[in-house]
C-alpha cells in the first residue's frame, strides 16, 4: 500500500489550486479526435514542441485514456491558401533518427507564385540540455478570377526552446513569433476598381512565451504550465491572454483486487486565466475593452483497472466579467470506460465548465474580422456522451462518440456589407462581426484507422452535429458535416513516399447584414479538395518532393466571398545535416 500522507497533500492542494478552462467539453472548438491517426505526408509546418520531442529521454507514466473532446469548428482556410487540417506531429518529422541529420532546410516553389520556405535547428549541449530553433514561410497569389485588387497573402513563423533533462523531470521554457497578412480583405464584390485607391490590407501580430514543468515519477504534482500570449492587429485591436495550469495528485495510491487488479487515486486541476482584450475604433466611436479573469478546480477520484476505468468529481469555476459581473459555476465531471476486451471498450462522460474566448481564438478561425469585436465566454451547462472504441488485432482501430450539450454564448460570424467610405478602412465592407447565441448541440463523432496491408495505412474521420438555437436557426458559417479520408504509402524500402487525402465540408448558411434587424440569408456551397504528394529520398542527406493541393481545382468559399486558390502544385528539396 502506497503513502498514506498523499489525501492530506491532495486537500491542501484544493485550497491553493485554481482552474479556468476544463478540457472535457471543448465548446471552444479546439481538438478533434487524435486517437491512432494515420500519417499522411503534408506540407511541413514547422513546430519546436512537435520536433524536440523525439529526443526527449524521460518517460511519462502511462495514464488512462483521455476523455473524447468533441468540436465543431474546422480548421482555419485562408483565402489563397492550401487546405490542410492539421500540423505534423513529432513522428511524422521528415528528419531521419540518425543525429547526423536532424536539422533541415526545406524549400519549395510553384503555380500561383506560391513559395514555401522551412527550416529546423537545434544543439544538444549534453544529454540532459538542448536549444532548438524552427521558423517557415509561406506566400502565394490567389490569381482568382474576376478580382480587382490584389489577392496575395503570406504567413511566418518561428519558435525556439530550451529543454533541461532532470532525473524524473523535464523542464522547458520556449518563445514564438507568428506573422500572417492578407492582401484580400474587406471588399464586396460589387465594388469598381474606379472606387478602390488601394487594397484593405490585413495583417496580425502574435508572441507568445511559455514553461513547462512535467514530472514523471511523483505523487503529487504531475505537471505545471505557464502560457503569455500577446495579439494584434494593424486596425488598433490588442490582447494580453496569460494561462496557468496544474494537475496534482495520483492515479494509484492504494492497489486493491475486486474485479482483477485495480487501485485507487485523487486527482485535481487547477487553472489561473487572465483575459485583457482592447479594440480602439476612434473613427466610429467605437472603443472597448474586455477584462476576464476565470479561477477554477476540478478534483476527482480515480478508480482504475483491468475491467473499468472510472474518474469523478466537479468542476468548480469562478469567473470575473467586465463590468463587475462576478459568478460561481459548478458542474459535474465524470467519465467511465468498460474494457470487456480489446476489440470493445465503452465510453461515457458527463461535464461542464467555463471557456473564455480570445480574439485571436476568433481570428485563428476566421481571419477576415472587422476590427471591433463582442468578447463572450462560452458556458457548457451540461454535457454528456457515450462511446465505443476498440482495437481489432494490429491492424484496425476506431472510436466512435456521441453526445448532447446544453451551451450559452455559441459563437457564429455575421457578414457585415459596410457601404464605400474613403475615409473608412475596409470601407468596401465584406468582414464579419461575432454573434453570440444560446442553444443545444448534439454531435456524432467517428476515427477509423487501418494498417492491415505493408506499407499502406487509411484513416477516415466524420464529423456531424446539429444545433437548435433559442433565437436564430443557423450557427452561420459553421458547417454541420465533415468527413476526411487520408492514405500514405511507403515503398522501394522506405525511400518514396506517397500520400494523399480529401476532405469534405457540408454546406452552410450564412447571414448578410449589420445586423439581424435587418439584412439577408445566403448559401455557403459544400465542397471537396483534393491533395497529393510524394517524397523520394536520394541520399541520407538529400529530399526531393512534389504536392498538389486542391487538385479539383474548385475555388470554393471558405468564408462568404472569400474563395481559396485553385490547384496549385510545388515541388522541392531538403537538406538535412
Amino acid at each position: 500500500m502506497k503513502k498514506i500522507i498523499f489525501p492530506i497533500t491532495f486537500v491542501l492542494s484544493i485550497f491553493s489550486m485554481a482552474q479556468i478552462k476544463q478540457g472535457d467539453v471543448n465548446v471552444n472548438h479546439k481538438d478533434d479526435i487524435q486517437q491512432g491517426s494515420v500519417t499522411v505526408n503534408r506540407v511541413y509546418e514547422p513546430n519546436v514542441d512537435a520536433a524536440e520531442k523525439i529526443k526527449q529521454t524521460p518517460q511519462e507514466k502511462t495514464e488512462i485514456q483521455k476523455k473524447y473532446q468533441p468540436s465543431y469548428t474546422p480548421k482555419d482556410l485562408a483565402a489563397a491558401s492550401d487546405f490542410e487540417t492539421s500540423t505534423l506531429r513529432a513522428e511524422e518529422l521528415p528528419v531521419e533518427n540518425s543525429r547526423n541529420f536532424r536539422n533541415y532546410f526545406e524549400a519549395g516553389y510553384g503555380n500561383n507564385s506560391n513559395l514555401d520556405l522551412n527550416a529546423f535547428v537545434d544543439y544538444e549541449f549534453d544529454e540532459s540540455s538542448a536549444i532548438g530553433v524552427s521558423a517557415g514561410y509561406r506566400s502565394a497569389k490567389a490569381n482568382l478570377k474576376n478580382s480587382i485588387i490584389d489577392d496575395g497573402f503570406t504567413h511566418f513563423n518561428a519558435d525556439g526552446f530550451y529543454r533541461y533533462n532532470l532525473a524524473n523531470a523535464v523542464a522547458k521554457v520556449g518563445i514564438g513569433a507568428r506573422l500572417s497578412g492578407y492582401d484580400l480583405y474587406g471588399y464586396a464584390p460589387e465594388i469598381t476598381s474606379t472606387q478602390i485607391s488601394k487594397n484593405n490590407y490585413l495583417s496580425y501580430t502574435h508572441l507568445k512565451a511559455y514553461g513547462i514543468y512535467d514530472v514523471f515519477d511523483s505523487y503529487w504534482l504531475n505537471d505545471i504550465k505557464a502560457e503569455y500570449h500577446f495579439f494584434r492587429s494593424n486596425y488598433k485591436s490588442r490582447e494580453n491572454h496569460i494561462k496557468l495550469n496544474a494537475n496534482v495528485g495520483s492515479k494509484d495510491l492504494f492497489d486493491f483486487s475486486l474485479l482483477g487488479s485495480e487501485s485507487f487515486g485523487l486527482i485535481s486541476k487547477g487553472n489561473l486565466e487572465f483575459l485583457n482584450s482592447h479594440f480602439d475604433f476612434s473613427f466610429l466611436q467605437q472603443r472597448k475593452a474586455y477584462n476576464f479573469l476565470n479561477l477554477g478546480l476540478t478534483p476527482q477520484i480515480a478508480w482504475l483497472g483491468d475491467f473499468i476505468d472510472i474518474t469523478a468529481g466537479a468542476n468548480i469555476q469562478y469567473l470575473n466579467q467586465p463590468e463587475g459581473q462576478n459568478k460561481v459555476y459548478i458542474a459535474p465531471q465524470a467519465e467511465f470506460t468498460v474494457k470487456p476486451t480489446p476489440e470493445f471498450n465503452f465510453l461515457g462522460g458527463i461535464n461542464g465548465g467555463v471557456d473564455l474566448r480570445s480574439f485571436q481564438e476568433l481570428a485563428d478561425f476566421n481571419p477576415y474580422l472587422f476590427g471591433h469585436q463582442a468578447l463572450k465566454p462560452s458556458f457548457n451547462r451540461l454535457g454528456f456522451y457515450i462511446g465505443l472504441k476498440g482495437d481489432v488485432g494490429s491492424d484496425f482501430k476506431y472510436t466512435v462518440t456521441a453526445g448532447y450539450q446544453k451551451l450559452e454564448n455559441i459563437l457564429g460570424f455575421l457578414n457585415v456589407p459596410i457601404s464605400y467610405s474613403s475615409a473608412v478602412p475596409f470601407g468596401n465592407g465584406n468582414t464579419f462581426h461575432s454573434y453570440y447565441d444560446d442553444g443545444n448541440r448534439n454531435h456524432l463523432e467517428a476515427n477509423i484507422n487501418y494498417f492491415g496491408i505493408n506499407n499502406l495505412d487509411l484513416n477516415a474521420v466524420l464529423n456531424y452535429q446539429k444545433f437548435n438555437l433559442n433565437n436564430l436557426k443557423e450557427v452561420y458559417e459553421v458547417p454541420t458535416l465533415q468527413a476526411s479520408l487520408g492514405a500514405n504509402y511507403r515503398l522501394l524500402q522506405q525511400k518514396l513516399k506517397l500520400g494523399g487525402d480529401i476532405f469534405f465540408v457540408g454546406s452552410r448558411k450564412t447571414w448578410v447584414g449589420e445586423d439581424f434587424s435587418a439584412g439577408e440569408e445566403a448559401n455557403l456551397n459544400s465542397y471537396l479538395d483534393l491533395n497529393l504528394n510524394a517524397r523520394y529520398q536520394i541520399t541520407n542527406q538529400w529530399n526531393v518532393f512534389v504536392k498538389g493541393q486542391n487538385l479539383i481545382n474548385n475555388n470554393y468559399q471558405r468564408f462568404y466571398h472569400y474563395r481559396v486558390q485553385g490547384a496549385h502544385i510545388i515541388g522541392g528539396i531538403m537538406f538535412k545535416f
